[in-house]
Protein backbone atom coordinates (compact mmCIF):
# COMPACT_ATOMS: atom_id res chain seq x y z
CA UNK A 1 0.00 0.00 0.00
CA UNK A 2 2.84 2.39 0.83
CA UNK A 3 4.44 1.72 -2.54
CA UNK A 4 1.21 2.54 -4.34
CA UNK A 5 0.85 5.80 -2.42
CA UNK A 6 4.46 6.73 -3.11
CA UNK A 7 4.10 5.86 -6.81
CA UNK A 8 0.93 7.97 -7.05
CA UNK A 9 2.66 10.93 -5.41
CA UNK A 10 5.60 10.67 -7.83
CA UNK A 11 3.27 10.53 -10.85
CA UNK A 12 1.28 13.53 -9.65
CA UNK A 13 4.49 15.51 -9.08
CA UNK A 14 5.76 14.68 -12.57
CA UNK A 15 2.48 15.54 -14.25
CA UNK A 16 2.10 18.83 -12.43
CA UNK A 17 5.68 19.72 -13.39
CA UNK A 18 4.88 19.17 -17.06
CA UNK A 19 1.89 21.50 -16.86
CA UNK A 20 4.03 24.12 -15.21
CA UNK A 21 6.61 24.07 -18.00
CA UNK A 22 3.89 24.37 -20.64
CA UNK A 23 2.38 27.34 -18.83
CA UNK A 24 5.78 29.01 -18.56
CA UNK A 25 6.40 28.42 -22.27
CA UNK A 26 3.02 29.92 -23.21
CA UNK A 27 3.65 32.90 -20.94
CA UNK A 28 7.08 33.44 -22.51
CA UNK A 29 5.67 33.33 -26.05
CA UNK A 30 2.89 35.75 -25.10
CA UNK A 31 5.46 38.18 -23.69
CA UNK A 32 7.27 38.55 -27.04
CA UNK A 33 6.59 41.77 -28.93
CA UNK A 34 7.39 43.11 -32.36
CA UNK A 35 10.43 44.87 -30.88
CA UNK A 36 11.85 41.62 -29.45
CA UNK A 37 15.21 40.54 -30.85
CA UNK A 38 14.97 37.90 -33.56
CA UNK A 39 18.50 36.56 -33.05
CA UNK A 40 18.97 33.06 -31.66
CA UNK A 41 15.21 32.37 -31.47
CA UNK A 42 13.33 29.13 -31.99
CA UNK A 43 10.77 28.79 -34.76
CA UNK A 44 7.96 29.12 -32.21
CA UNK A 45 9.44 32.32 -30.82
CA UNK A 46 9.88 33.79 -34.30
CA UNK A 47 6.26 32.93 -35.09
CA UNK A 48 5.09 34.64 -31.89
CA UNK A 49 7.12 37.75 -32.76
CA UNK A 50 5.69 37.76 -36.30
CA UNK A 51 2.16 37.40 -34.94
CA UNK A 52 2.75 40.30 -32.55
CA UNK A 53 3.99 42.48 -35.42
CA UNK A 54 1.04 41.53 -37.60
CA UNK A 55 -1.48 42.29 -34.84
CA UNK A 56 0.24 45.62 -34.23
CA UNK A 57 -0.06 46.58 -37.89
CA UNK A 58 3.67 46.78 -38.52
CA UNK A 59 4.19 43.71 -40.65
CA UNK A 60 6.64 44.04 -43.53
CA UNK A 61 6.84 41.34 -46.19
CA UNK A 62 10.24 40.14 -47.35
CA UNK A 63 9.57 42.00 -50.62
CA UNK A 64 9.67 45.24 -48.66
CA UNK A 65 5.96 45.99 -49.00
CA UNK A 66 4.39 47.17 -45.76
CA UNK A 67 0.98 45.78 -44.79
Amino acid sequence: MKHLTLWTMVCVALLSGCNNSEAKKAQHLASLTCESSREHRTTEELQAIGDACFRGGSYTKSSGKKW
